[in-house]
């Protein structure tokens, strides 16, 4: 019995962690520039995001190391994406560029569909904000003020970090399996 429980441990485990590739962005191999960020970074397609670094005079944004990437002023959408299949975003250190306080609305699309939205406030400092926006191909952040969002440390995960509900289903038809087989043996 023992071994049974350590078994559906191990099966459960691997189901709800494993299938999930997170990763930190930290932005600190992108350079010192006011440069765009590389369409393909860490395998994520980024429109409008700039790079810099705590030495260009704008405050301590940078959670990390010293870089740190910057978007989202004055009306513009700008976008993290994917091709093919989808991501997660989970959190990440978000303040304002400028030194006010600013409110950014960030959204979760899936197949060119709205999934998740949510409102955030910031300001010089950054912040670690949760966000949760599982299984999407599309966040889009948005601001109606003058301020650029600062972005550090985005936690990320490759994939759907949540498991599929036939994963799920055929975990439970197996194990209502072993469970019969194991009855069967006992009679």
């Amino acid at each position: 019995m023992a071994f049974n429980k350590r078994l559906l441990s191990l099966l459960l485990g691997v189901l709800l962690f494993g299938s999930a590739n997170a990763m930190v962005v930290k932005f600190d191999d992108l350079g010192s520039g006011n440069n765009l960020v590389p369409v393909s970074y860490q395998g994520l397609d980024w429109t409008g995001f700039y790079t810099l670094n705590n030495n260009w005079g704008f405050g301590d944004h940078a959670v990390s190391g010293s870089g740190f990437v910057y978007g989202a002023c004055c009306g513009s959408s700008d976008t993290i994406s994917v091709a093919t299949g989808t991501f997660s975003l989970l959190s990440g250190y978000f303040s304002t560029l400028q030194n006010f306080d600013a409110q950014f609305n960030v959204y979760g699309y899936l197949d060119g569909v709205e999934t998740y939205s949510k409102t955030i406030s910031t300001n010089a400092t950054p912040s670690l904000i949760d966000f949760e926006f599982i299984g999407v191909d599309q966040v889009v952040f948005q601001s109606s003020y003058s301020a650029n969002l600062a972005l550090d440390n985005l936690q990320i995960t490759a994939g759907n970090s949540v498991p599929e509900p036939t994963s799920i289903a055929l975990l439970c038809l197996g194990l209502v399996g072993v469970g019969l087989s194991r009855r069967g043996n006992k009679m």
